[in-house]
């Protein structure tokens, strides 16, 4: 059997990836690496992003690094998008036709992905699927999308003017919130993304102005829903569309295969729903409720009988 030799290849730009224990190891399996112990062993660093040993704490950013086995993990994610390096094994033997790895982070050819080589040729390459979804308009439906993105595991980043409604994304969970207001917005959404743009975005604020950032703001082959009802939208198809392989969905209905789903959703991000409910007033004071709503000085607003 021929030696493979498998390592990390992180270079240039460093957004989110972890290694942690592999899968349950069964019965004929053979460990390669889990990470569990307060060194990489026999593994090799270099540059600073995998730090000098596994991370054992995640208090950095604990709401990022979910889905690893055991205690222990390997992280590039450290001060952002800042420290690259590598991380490489030593030289092993495939003994059985598969290999399995946890590896998560977004999915970013030739800047954060593991690579296995054997005899000094790439075989084999992969990227993390976390995605990075940005969402404009941070109404009850563009919140309620954050509290979705967060218990599906993905990053979230969001455009919203309102203040109060910008603070109220933060706390359930969006690493930022950008002010379409500003000077170059969009350069700023790139440069969060490391360059790339949003793998998902979607649009509830229904003004045409968002719809066109979010097309400027989305990456290469990315998807954008259309949720915030609106009339008319100038697109250029060719630099818009053809260039980018842009695919655009509109959104009106929900599909009732998915109400269990949704139910679970429900019952597992309670915190979230009762923060994102910001105001509740008896039928009788609905006058209030909805002089309230138009202020936009609150989230979820409900009405009990």
């Amino acid at each position: 059997m021929k030696k493979i030799f498998s390592c990390f290849f992180i270079c240039l730009l460093i957004l989110f990836i972890t290694a942690g224990a592999f899968a349950q190891v069964q019965k004929n399996d053979i460990l390669i690496a889990d990470f569990e112990g307060d060194s990489y062993g026999e593994w090799q660093t270099t540059g600073s992003a995998f730090g000098r040993s596994p991370d054992w704490s995640n208090t950095e950013y604990p709401d990022l690094l979910v889905g690893f086995q055991g205690k222990g993990l390997a992280t590039s994610y450290h001060g952002w998008n800042k420290p690259t390096g590598t991380l490489t094994s030593p030289y092993f033997t495939i003994q059985h036709d598969y290999i399995n790895f946890l590896i998560s982070g977004g999915h970013y050819k030739d800047k954060t992905c593991m690579v296995l080589i054997v005899d000094g040729q790439i075989v084999r390459r992969k990227t993390g699927e976390t995605n990075i979804i940005l969402i404009a308009g941070m109404g009850p439906v563009g919140l309620g999308g954050i509290i979705i993105a967060k218990y599906k595991n993905c990053r979230v980043i969001a455009i919203s003017k309102n203040q109060y409604r910008s603070e109220l994304a933060m706390e359930l969970g969006a690493e930022r919130v950008f002010d379409p207001t500003k000077k170059n917005v969009i350069d700023q959404i790139r440069e969060y993304t490391g360059g790339y743009g949003a793998d998902i975005s979607i649009e509830c604020s229904g003004q045409s102005d968002a719809q066109k950032m979010l097309i400027a703001s989305t990456r290469r082959n990315g998807r954008i829903a259309f949720i915030g009802e609106s009339s008319e939208l100038t697109i250029n198809v060719s630099e818009d569309l053809i260039r980018t392989g842009l695919i655009l969905y509109g959104i009106w209905h929900y599909n009732y295969n998915g109400i269990q789903k949704l139910f679970e959703l429900v019952k597992n991000s309670k915190e979230k729903l009762n923060k994102m409910i910001t105001h509740t007033y008896s039928l009788s004071e609905i006058e209030t409720a909805w002089n309230l709503q138009l202020t936009k000085q609150c989230g979820k607003v409900i009405l009990h009988p």
